[in-house]
């Protein structure tokens, strides 16, 4: 059988060409899209992962912390991936002065251990904090705070100015336990690892603390430690989890809300707007990619199969004599799968190279139109390993438009009883 095909291949060059030429569009075609899709997958997990969609636990009470050991059943919960806690508070700035800004409220009561005042966040990485991700604030010097940061801290460019610091430097500063201001702890020292720069909305009380220039960020260890609690006892204004998957979101949501815990005192909010804006066109340039994959398949099918009736009817007298020496008619459709299966082969190389050049040109075009956070993730490596399976996933789907073409060309002779082909060959 495999010579046969290969002799009809040889003998019939032009038909062989006509077949090869289709075969290698259509697989150039499929490999591009293919590819594209992949990429596309591949965006829309960057794209939740830059988008840091979550869901946030916050207490009722805007300024109320809570034991981090009371919601300690969330660990149960299968698909998040991790959990962060954040403390927001005021400390005293003891080894410098607050930056003096222009207050909408002057405040002559203050007593004097007031007015030096900054407000603390508290974070594991302060790049997950909404203010750097909504870009309010922006690293300029150093670095973000990162999980595993002891005693690390990130000052405003304007306090770092008012006091001649740089990185490195050491800050003191004596956090309060409490909203009175009655109770506060010892002094801690910490190490400046950033200076970022930047505004946020401020609310006016007449404390330095309510500047953007008097905020400071310092890792969450620390200011459990600077409060005097153990592992056991950290406090939080509220903790932030990180599901796995953008689809499980409202799932996680979900078992969360079914825990055994009084949620009366609590807020449950998933944030993943960022991830649904951004994702939207993403979602549309795969239901796109997906329907011309429908097109090309289809297309392949009709015009091969019509093809190859033309070509089976010319070749009735050849069924006849396979069959008049015992060949099935099984055996004689997977010669010609065999044949086209043949001139496929070559067509891989091709399709390797023309599918390349197309798939740069899709994704251009999809940069040059979409979002930074798609043209993040959307970018070709050149020949890899990816490339080499997507085209054999790809020449998987041609060997079935191959396959049904054949049968569906075949039918309407093989149908027919061998002697009644036989009788038209005679």
């Amino acid at each position: 059988m495999t010579k046969n095909a290969l002799a009809y291949i040889s003998r019939k060059r032009n038909r062989s060409l006509i077949a090869f030429i289709l075969i290698a569009l259509v697989l150039s075609s499929l490999y591009s899209c293919f590819y594209v899709a992949k990429s596309i997958g591949a965006v829309e997990k960057s794209i939740y992962k830059l988008s840091n969609s979550s869901i946030s636990i916050a207490s009722k009470n805007a300024k109320g912390t809570f034991h981090t050991k009371d919601l300690g059943s969330l660990d149960s919960i299968s698909n998040i991936e991790e959990i962060t806690a954040e403390y927001a508070g005021t400390a005293k700035l003891t080894s410098g002065s607050v930056f003096d800004g222009a207050q909408k409220i002057q405040r002559d009561d203050l007593p004097q251990e007031l007015n030096n005042l900054v407000s603390i966040h508290a974070v594991t990485e302060s790049r997950r904090n909404l203010l750097f991700r909504s870009g309010a604030f922006s690293v300029e010097d150093g670095r973000a705070l990162k999980e595993g940061d002891k005693y690390k801290v990130l000052v405003h460019k304007e306090l770092a100015k008012k006091n001649n610091w740089k990185l490195n430097d050491k800050v003191s500063l004596s956090l309060f336990k409490d909203e009175a201001y009655s109770d506060v702890s010892e002094a801690k020292t910490f190490e400046i690892v950033g200076i970022f720069s930047g505004k946020t909305v401020e609310q006016y009380t007449g404390l330095s603390s309510d500047l953007s220039e008097n905020m400071v960020f310092i890792d969450y260890y620390g200011s459990q430690r600077a409060l005097g609690l153990s592992k056991n006892d950290e406090i939080a204004t509220s903790l932030t989890l990180y599901v796995k998957d953008a689809q499980l979101l409202d799932k996680v949501k979900a078992d969360i809300k079914a825990l055994d815990i009084d949620w009366s005192k609590y807020e449950v909010i998933k944030d993943s707007k960022a991830f649904e804006q951004a994702s939207a066109a993403v979602g549309s340039m795969k239901h796109i990619i997906r329907l011309i994959s429908t097109l090309i398949v289809i297309g392949a099918i009709v015009v091969l199969t019509l093809i190859l009736i033309l070509w089976i009817r010319e070749r009735t007298y050849e069924i006849g004599i396979l069959l008049s020496i015992g060949y099935s008619k099984i055996r004689i459709m997977s010669q010609f799968v065999l044949e086209l299966v043949f001139i496929s082969i070559p067509a891989l190389i091709v399709a390797l190279l023309s599918g390349s050049v197309l798939i740069s040109q899709l994704l251009g075009a999809i940069v040059t139109d979409e979002s930074a956070f798609v043209q993040g993730g959307l970018s070709q490596k050149g020949f890899g390993f990816d490339n080499i399976i997507c085209l054999l996933q790809c020449y998987g789907v041609l060997i079935g438009i191959i396959v049904i073409s054949v049968v569906a060309a075949s039918a309407t002779i093989l149908v027919k009883k061998p002697k009644d082909i036989l009788s038209k060959v005679s």
